[in-house]
C-alpha cells in the first residue's frame, strides 16, 4: 500500500504504483540507495527516482532520526516550490512511500545537458542567444523565488527544443531562503563557472554574470567588481590588474 504526500489529479494511483515499480526493475541509474528510470503513467511519460531503505552520506545519523529518508523528500519540497514560483523545472507529479522506499515523480522533458553539449563539441561550447536569455531568466526567478540551487553545473541545466529552452534539474541541495542574499545567488553562477572549462566560454560566463548582477540591480560598484575580479583570478589570469574595462572573446567590452 502506498502512502501519497502529493499526486497529480491526472494521475490514478495504482496504475502510478505498479508502473513506477516496474520501471525501476530496469534503472538508467542505480546507486546502492537510489535509483533513476524513466516510465509511462497513461498518456503521460515520467521520470521517477526512488531513495530505498538505508542511509548514506555525511548525515547518516541525522537522516535516520527521520520517520523518511531526507533527501528525496527534500528535493521534492523544493522542485514543487520552484515549479509553483514559475521557475522552469520539471513539474512535480507525485511523491510517496511504498514498502519503506519513497518515490518521486516528475514529468520527462526530452532534450540534452549542457554538459552533453559539452563533451560533444568539437571546439567550444556554445549557447544560443535564446538560450542565454532563458538560463538567465530562469536563475533570476529561481533566486527570487527565495531558492538557492547549490548544485548548479553543467550536468544540472537540460537544453530543449521547446519552450522554454533551459529548464533546471536536480534539487536534491537546494535551499530555501527567507531572503536571498545577492552572495546567495552569485555562489549559484560561481558554481555553474567552475563546471565551465573552454577559456572563451569563460569570456561569455563574465558577460552572463554582468548581465544577472545588472538585473539584480547591484547598484554598490565594489560588489559587483569584487566578483569580476574572482572570475578574472580564477580563469583569466592574465587580466588581473585589469578588472575595470574587460574586453570580451568577439571585441565587446563591458565596464564593471
Amino acid at each position: 500500500m502506498a502512502h501519497w504526500q502529493f499526486r497529480d489529479a491526472s494521475l490514478k494511483a495504482k496504475a502510478t504504483l505498479e508502473a513506477c515499480v516496474k520501471a525501476l526493475a530496469q534503472p538508467l541509474k542505480e546507486t546502492k540507495t537510489r535509483a533513476s528510470a524513466g516510465a509511462r503513467i497513461g498518456d503521460r511519460n515520467v521520470f521517477v527516482k526512488i531513495e530505498r531503505q538505508g542511509w548514506s552520506g555525511t548525515k547518516r545519523l541525522l537522516r535516520a532520526t527521520l520517520p523518511f529518508s531526507w533527501r528525496i523528500v527534500h528535493e521534492a519540497q523544493r522542485m514543487r516550490a520552484a515549479f509553483e514560483a514559475g521557475v522552469p523545472v520539471p513539474e512535480p507529479l507525485a511523491l510517496f512511500r511504498h514498502e519503506g522506499s519513497w518515490y518521486f515523480v516528475t514529468s520527462a522533458i526530452e532534450g540534452e545537458s549542457m554538459l552533453q553539449r559539452r563533451r560533444a563539441a568539437s571546439e567550444v561550447m556554445r549557447l544560443s542567444q535564446r538560450e542565454q536569455d532563458d538560463l538567465l531568466s530562469a536563475l533570476l526567478a529561481l533566486h527570487r523565488a527565495g531558492i538557492e540551487h547549490r548544485d548548479l553545473h553543467a550536468g544540472n541545466i537540460l537544453l530543449t527544443p521547446g519552450d522554454p529552452s533551459v529548464v533546471l534539474l536536480d534539487f536534491a541541495t537546494a535551499k530555501l531562503r527567507k531572503r536571498m542574499t545577492l552572495r546567495a545567488g552569485l555562489s549559484d553562477l560561481r558554481f555553474l563557472a567552475n563546471s565551465v572549462h573552454a577559456r572563451s566560454t569563460i569570456f561569455s560566463m563574465l558577460r552572463f554574470a554582468l548581465r544577472y548582477l545588472r538585473a539584480r540591480d547591484v547598484r554598490d560598484r565594489s560588489q559587483r567588481r569584487r566578483w569580476i575580479c574572482w572570475m578574472n583570478r580564477r580563469f583569466l589570469k592574465e587580466f588581473v590588474g585589469r578588472e575595470d574595462q574587460l574586453v570580451f572573446a568577439d571585441g565587446a567590452r563591458a565596464s564593471v
